[in-house]
């Protein structure tokens, strides 16, 4: 690809050695990536190694010593080794395009590592993230006072279950004004003379109609007004149990009137109030809500309560409720959603399960997201078992999806295969889109290893277009090599596209260099499309006037 090629030639690119461009440096810089792909950490590790020795001026160095980095880190070794890989590469190679993905790992292993007891990092996180727009990382380096982040997360709770009961109220509508009588006949004045109209017997029945609906809808307002001073107790109700958690008498209160009243509304709403109050009583007296009470909306808060506690007594029963068509897929999937909270060893089996045995979307959505949110080498296993034993297209798509917004090298690796030799056109846009989420480097060499490698039009131009969605220099480059002997229409135009979306300045020249080799239609609107992505540019304004002559002049001559 000899990425830095086209930019020595155009002036750019300032080094203080002279940078070699060989066949032998591309050919041995593939053969390292093609173990990245394969995930063969300790040969890479030494491919690389060894190719930033032999090839030290290659324009592939950076590259190499990026890969080298990343194979050390797949290795699972001490991550104050792979701290110290990505900051020397940064030291090394402060101009790379690879500088905001190794700047990225070493805020990540750094926190990991102050967060282990390593203080001294802190500083070098300090340094690393201050300063630079493009780092999006969030690391409170204070102490967080653990009384703090408790009373902090008691808030939220409190709001979220504010949320909750609002949304189970119908929302007071306003008053409807009186409908006005109808005279027995109207009269009109017509150059002078007043023609009098008699009121037909189908627009009094409208009137009719029209003052019943007003009745009922006033009636409906004026039976709500209890509703909306009830709605206002549940709040004050809220703000005294937030003080009376602890407080035996609170809960007795509660549950005498749980069971005293026959409103299934008041009683749902006690449910939701009985979240946050401890008590062996109070779970006993949800399972047995869940078990034998008549009202749905009862159970189902019910449900929902037990699951936010979060008390193992429970959880056997919340399992059942995973299989039982009774309760609503809404409660069944809420449920699965939350297993990624659980043990591995209790949460994994039955997500397991549900990929493999269930026919509902939900289910089967939640599960594998919960897998996916989990995260470990055993849930990543079962999700991509998963998905492979599921013989309904749809549900592969659901989890297709699911799989795709992990960023494991493992996973990646998965996405390409998908994208290259599955035989649905559908999951391989789903993998190639997954993997142009990324937006990182790491994303655009899978996406140019895609490009190469597949014999499918439509999966090339997909990737082609992912690139472009990494908006860096590294995307142009390599959007500028693929393309760099192309000549058909619709790989230009998709380029064209892509090139746009990279938002770099240098793609402006790389653009009428398109315009000006084709004479495809599509092709120069594609460019024109990208110029006007790029119109924060000046050289793309002038670009566009160049057209705009070039298009004036044709039709003239003409």
């Amino acid at each position: 690809m000899k990425k830095k090629l086209l930019a020595l030639s155009i002036g750019v690119l300032s080094l203080s050695t002279v940078q070699v461009f060989s066949q032998e440096d591309n050919t041995s810089y593939r053969e390292g990536y093609q173990l990245i792909l394969e995930q063969q950490w300790e040969r890479a590790r030494d491919h690389f190694q060894e190719f930033q020795t032999q090839w030290a001026d290659s324009s592939w160095a950076d590259d190499a010593a990026f890969w080298h980095c990343y194979a050390i880190e797949q290795l699972n070794t001490e991550s104050r080794e792979h701290f110290a890989c990505y900051q020397d590469f940064l030291n090394n190679w402060p101009e790379s395009s690879w500088v905001a993905d190794a700047r990225g790992k070493i805020l990540v292993l750094g926190s990991r590592l102050a967060q282990r007891g390593n203080p001294e990092y802190l500083q070098q996180l300090r340094f690393f993230s201050t300063g630079d727009p493009d780092v999006d990382f969030d690391f409170d380096f204070d102490d967080i006072d653990d009384t703090v982040a408790a009373a902090l997360d008691r808030a939220e709770r409190e709001l979220e279950r504010v949320r909750i009961v609002r949304e189970n109220m119908v929302p007071p509508r306003p008053p409807v004004p009186d409908v006005p009588d109808l005279p027995d006949n109207i009269f009109i004045s017509q150059d002078g003379d007043e023609i009098r109209f008699e009121i037909e017997e189908t627009i009094r029945e409208a009137q009719r109609n029209a003052r019943e609906m007003a009745e009922r809808a006033r009636e409906a307002y004026r039976s709500r007004g209890f509703s909306r001073s009830r709605n206002t107790a549940d709040d004050e109700l809220l703000t005294i149990l937030a003080a009376l958690r602890d407080n035996e008498r609170a809960s007795d209160i509660l549950l005498d009137r749980l069971e005293s009243s026959d409103d299934p509304q008041l009683r749902s709403r006690i449910v939701l109030l009985l979240e946050d109050i401890p008590g062996e009583r109070i779970s006993n007296s949800l399972l047995d809500l869940v078990d034998n009470d008549e009202s749905e909306i009862v159970r189902n808060n019910a449900v929902i309560v037990l699951l936010d506690r979060n008390e193992p007594v429970a959880r056997s029963r919340l399992l059942e409720i995973v299989d039982d068509e009774s309760f609503p897929v809404s409660i069944r999937s809420e449920i699965v959603g939350d297993l990624d909270n659980w043990e591995e060893s209790e949460a994994i089996p039955v997500l397991g399960r549900l990929l493999r045995n269930s026919t509902e979307p939900a289910l089967i959505e939640e599960a594998a997201d919960a897998l996916a949110d989990i995260g470990s080498d055993e849930a990543v296993s079962v999700l991509l078992d998963g998905f492979s034993q599921q013989q309904d297209m749809g549900l592969r798509y659901v989890m297709l999806e699911e799989i795709a917004n992990l960023e494991t090298p493992r996973v990646m690796n998965f996405l390409s295969d998908i994208a290259l030799e599955n035989e649905d056109d559908e999951l391989a846009a789903i993998a190639i889109d997954g993997i142009a989420d990324r937006e990182d480097n790491i994303g655009v060499a899978a996406l140019e290893h895609i490009y190469l490698q597949s014999q499918n039009q439509q999966r090339r131009l997909a990737a082609m277009i992912g690139i472009g969605e990494a908006e860096n220099a590294y995307a142009y480059d390599v959007i500028s090599e693929l393309i760099a002997d192309e000549t058909n229409p619709e790989l230009l135009a998709v380029a064209a596209n892509a090139l746009g979306r990279t938002g770099q300045e240098d793609a402006i020249d790389r653009l009428m260099s398109i315009y000006s080799a084709s004479s495809d239609s599509n092709v120069h609107r594609s460019v024109i499309r990208a110029l006007r992505r790029l119109e924060r540019f000046p050289a793309a304004t002038e670009a566009m006037l160049n057209i705009l002559e070039d298009r004036l002049a044709s039709a003239e001559a003409q």
